[in-house]
Formats: structure tokens, sequence, C-alpha cells
């Protein structure tokens, strides 16, 4: 499952990403004015008191959200814990690079393509595939455009098809025993079925209730456990910052050298010299260079932990 999941995310998201560049590319000169509406527009009365107040702004922000990420329904540290990452923080910060890229840069170019395109939104309407198609069909063709988004769909949901297969699967085998994952199966495979057969409004309706089902013991959860977490991440970067200081202590001070930085002859006088000034007085006062001392150190390259210590000195 898992690698059949490696071969279907990224292919749907990096179809889809570079059909959402194309749109916007062929429409680049509409970005300035689609950037000023989206701030001009967020902070109008008109978008406050225009029949849709702020509470109804954020609560569907937040369930079109949770469908975007699934942050905070517990549902992605199943998918984590079977990661290879030993470090919990460190596979944390992949769960947060997941919203990120999910919410903020597919939504993003998804809602820049749509307006930069110039089609007609229905606002107030439930929205569809339909807004998107229109979008991508001035510059792809409608035949194009509507296969496009349909192959992406299709990754989509099998994808997530098996991905909630299994994270159900296992849910119930922890809860209930190995006995009952047939059962739930066959009542998913079910599921499956009424969900394509069901009305919109009345799986979106039933949809929300289930995540807010999921997310309210699971934030509760989080916010008992938000002390561990802290502490966690304290030691974490406290660990890094220990290691980054190792390793600098660790490096030789003074000037290194390559091995074939300078020819071995004038290597081996340079290295002579720099000796001969520490050797005792007998050896130098004697007039003779007394290399067989010497011959073994004399011999290093330049590139041998010795040599940035006599430079420095």
């Amino acid at each position: 499952l898992g690698r059949v999941c490696e071969l279907l995310v990224p292919l749907m998201g990096v179809i889809y990403i570079l059909a959402c560049l194309a749109v916007i590319a062929a429409n680049a000169g509409a970005l300035p004015g689609v950037f000023r509406d989206i701030f001009v527009s967020a902070f109008e009365p008109e978008a406050v008191c225009g029949g849709v107040g702020l509470r109804a702004c954020i609560g569907w922000g937040v369930r079109r959200g949770v469908f975007s990420n699934e942050a905070g329904l517990g549902s992605a540290p199943i998918a984590h814990a079977s990661s290879s990452e030993t470090d919990p923080v460190r596979q944390g910060f992949f769960g947060i690079f997941e919203v990120f890229a999910d919410t903020i840069v597919v939504c993003t170019l998804t809602a820049l393509a749509i307006l930069c395109s110039g089609v007609a939104i229905p606002y107030g309407s439930p929205a569809t595939l339909s807004v998107c198609v229109s979008a991508f069909a001035g510059v792809f063709g409608g035949g194009a455009a509507a296969a496009i988004l349909s192959a992406c769909m299709l990754l989509f949901s099998l994808s997530s098809l098996l991905g909630w297969g299994i994270y159900g699967l296992r849910c119930c085998g922890f809860l209930l025993g190995k006995r009952s994952e047939r059962g739930f199966v066959l009542l998913y495979a079910l599921s499956a079925v009424l969900g394509a057969a069901g009305t919109r409004s009345m799986i979106w309706e039933l949809a929300d209730i289930l995540n807010a089902l999921m997310a309210l013991p699971n934030l509760i959860s989080l916010f008992l456990l938000s002390g561990e977490v802290s502490r966690l991440t304290r030691d974490y970067f406290s660990q890094r910052q220990r290691e980054n200081i190792s390793r600098t202590s660790s490096k030789p001070r003074g000037i290194t050298l390559g091995k074939n930085f300078l020819p071995s002859s004038v290597q081996r006088r340079l290295m002579y010299s720099a000796f001969s000034a520490v050797r005792p007085k007998s050896d130098r006062c004697s007039g003779i260079p007394r290399l067989r001392k010497y011959s073994r150190v004399a011999s290093m390259p330049f590139s041998t932990p010795l040599t940035p210590h006599i430079f420095s000195a």
C-alpha cells in the first residue's frame, strides 16, 4: 500500500501543479490585479456585511482545511508511525511540511489559476469541478482540461480510499481485535458505494460530523500532551546546538592546503624549515641538517592534520 501511494501521490501532485502553473503563466498579466483584489476584498466591510458573517467564514475555512490536510484529526500519525525515522521531532517537521505543501501551495495555486483565468465564479452556490475545468480550458482546451482534472481526481480518490482504508483497519484491529478487520473491510467497501450513490449535500454533512467526532478527542489529547511535545522540541534543538558547537570546535585552526598544492620538493624544504626552527640548539648549531630524525615528518604532504598546527604556530 505504501509503495502504491508513493507512486500515485507524487504523480498526481506534479501533474496538477504543472497544470496550474501553466494556467498562471498564460495569464501572468492578471496576477497584480488578482493579488490586489484578494487583499482589498478581504478587509472591506462588504466582506463581513455581505451576507456571510465572520463566524461562517471561519467555520467553512476550518471544515475545508481539514479535508485538505487532515490537521488535527489524528489520522496522519498512523502514516508517520510507519516511517523509518526514529526522532519524533524530526518526523513532526515532515508533518508540518505536508500541511504547508497541501494547503498553502496547492490550494493557493488552484485559487490563482481560477482567478487569473477570468472565468465566472458562481459565488454563493456549491463549488463544482466545472469551475476548474473552465479555468484550465483557456490554456489546454476543454477536452484536455477535463482529462487532466479527471486523472488527478481519480488518483486523488484512489490514494485517499487506500489511505483511509488502512487507517480504519489499523484502528479497528487495535480496538476490537484482529477478527474484526474482515468485517471492517466489508463495511468500508459498502460505504464507498453509498458515498458514490448519495447526494452531495448529505455526504458533505456526514463527513463534517465524522471529522468533528475525530477531531474533538484528538485535540483534547494534544492539549494534554503539549508539555511533552514542548520538552521533546527543546531537547531536539538543544542537541542540534551542541552538535553544531562540537563540529565547529573540532575543526583544526590554521591554513589547510591541498595535497598537490605545491611540488613535493618545495613541500619538503618548507616542512624542514618549519621543524628546524623548533629543533634543539645542539642540532641547529652543528651546521649539519639532521633529516634522519625528521625524515618521516618531512615526507608528509600538506594535507596531513599536522600541517595546520605548524603554520598556526
